[in-house]
């Protein structure tokens, strides 16, 4: 019983940290399509704001994550909560969660 509680207790605390890396760089990839886009357009800056994406978010949530850029620049991101080991033997991934960040007006 106690390896269950502390299984769920540490699968709460990787949807926390997942949540707050993932809304850290959806705001830093608005902030940053917004400043590169007056610089140099918007396709150079999604892929800077994509660079950005790649640069925060761990490892552990880079894969099968979804990237999109609004037509008024807020950037969405879409990632699977990375899962617990008594969790990871039984799912192939966590639950997907979803952060959304604009950056000016």
């Amino acid at each position: 019983m106690i390896a269950v509680v502390l299984g769920c207790a540490w699968q709460a605390v990787l949807a926390g940290h997942s949540a707050w890396a993932l809304s850290e760089a959806a705001r830093l990839a608005a902030r940053e399509y917004a400043v590169k886009r007056v610089a140099l357009g918007p396709e150079p800056a999604r892929s800077y704001s994509r660079a950005i994406v790649d640069r925060v978010l761990p490892s552990s949530m880079r894969d099968g994550r979804s990237f999109r850029v609004s037509r008024g620049g807020a950037v969405e991101l879409r990632v699977h909560i990375p899962l617990a080991p008594p969790f990871s033997a039984v799912f192939a991934h966590g639950p997907t969660i979803t952060s959304r960040a604009g950056f000016g007006g």
